[in-house]
């Protein structure tokens, strides 16, 4: 299976301008119950944030962290897996540099993402995958 048959398109996923506050990133993220953010600049992605780098400047600043700029705590290093890479791409890719999420390219352009929940959703929906669960 591909990694864009699996992923979440762009125009699905939460987005946050640069200039809000962490505050109203945590809001949204748990209205949505997602654990990424993706942070826009005019319109365009810019960085992400997730569960864990807020967790990390929340631990390093203590509550003061919810009045940051969103934009300054995002990851602007974006790691992408082409939306044609069989799914085992994108595990061996999350396991190599130790991420949960992958920015799904197409060409030059940013089309989705893809979370290692996501993945682990279709495995286990995948009986072939795991063996010992029975339909």
């Amino acid at each position: 299976m591909e990694v864009g048959k699996i992923m979440t398109p762009l125009d699905r996923l939460v987005r946050i301008d640069h200039r809000e506050k962490l505050q109203q990133a945590t809001e949204l993220m748990a209205e949505h119950n997602i654990s990424s953010i993706i942070v826009t600049n005019t319109d365009r992605v810019a960085g992400i944030v997730t569960t864990t780098n807020i967790m990390q400047v929340l631990s390093s600043n203590g509550c003061e962290a919810l009045e940051f700029q969103i934009g300054s705590l995002m990851s602007t290093d974006l790691v992408t897996i082409n939306r044609h890479a069989p799914l085992n791409a994108a595990i061996e890719r999350m396991a190599d540099i130790g991420t949960h999420h992958l920015l799904v390219g197409d060409q030059d352009e940013f089309v989705g993402l893809i979370s290692s929940l996501d993945i682990v959703r279709e495995k286990a929906l995948d009986s072939r995958s795991f063996p010992w669960i029975r339909k």
